[in-house]
């Protein structure tokens, strides 16, 4: 993310966050603090969602970008993305969300939920380690943060992982393909599992919201566990 940091830093220096991202967003908002720039963190509700109010509220005038996370890699919780990003534009600011936890797991429309950029990672889908991708919303330009060739639209230089690059497009098409069968089952799978859990052993709950999350997240609290 830093790249699109630094480019759109012209215009402010102002960012909003929430206070559940991923270490790899929150590192990278931890780094430009130290550089001069301006974060605020909104919370999230019970349910691990974050409000589109709390995020309205934290703009300023000189916000220029947000990043929200499209779904809770611990709780599985679903951002409404969609509303979050229209109060974002409203603003004139920029929307990013990292859908790491999301991608291959949920339907994802870029174009009618509004969102500008969102990363993806592909050891998420059963796809090689060491490569993603970022979305870049056609008209949002942006600063390469590596120098020294053309490579990926001249947005990272560098001699392409081919080998990479194609397993990532394989296991996105066949993760795609097969998606709303396999949640379809490990959501049952997990609601099996939780109700079980809930049923015979006293003072458990399901962390977050029960609906609305990812089919593969499942967060308990044993409140007898010492």
């Amino acid at each position: 993310m830093s790249p699109i940091f630094f480019c759109v830093s012209i215009n402010g220096k102002h960012f909003v966050t929430t206070e559940i991202e991923h270490p790899a967003v929150m590192q990278t908002f931890s780094y430009l603090e130290r550089n001069g720039f301006e974060v605020t963190y909104v919370p999230v509700l019970e349910s691990g969602q974050v409000s589109p109010a709390a995020v309205a509220a934290a703009l300023r005038p000189d916000t220029i970008w947000v990043s929200i996370m499209f779904a809770n890699n611990e709780l599985g919780a679903i951002q409404p993305i969609e509303d979050i990003a229209k109060i974002v534009h409203s603003h004139g600011a920029l929307f990013h969300t990292d859908a790491v936890q999301a991608f291959c797991n949920i339907p994802i429309d870029e174009s009618r939920m509004g969102i500008d950029l969102l990363s993806l990672s592909d050891h998420k889908i059963y796809g090689p380690k060491g490569i993603g991708a970022l979305y870049i919303k056609n008209g949002v330009n942006l600063h390469p943060l590596l120098h020294g060739g053309m490579q990926e639209a001249g947005q990272r230089a560098g001699t392409e992982n081919v080998p990479a690059i194609v397993g990532l497009g394989y296991a996105a098409k066949w993760m795609h393909d097969d998606m709303h069968t396999r949640t379809a089952a490990i959501s049952d799978l997990r609601d099996y599992f939780e109700n079980r859990i809930l049923n015979e052993i006293s003072d458990t709950k399901v962390n977050g919201a029960a609906s609305n999350r990812l089919p593969g997240h499942s967060s308990l609290t044993f409140t007898r566990v010492r």
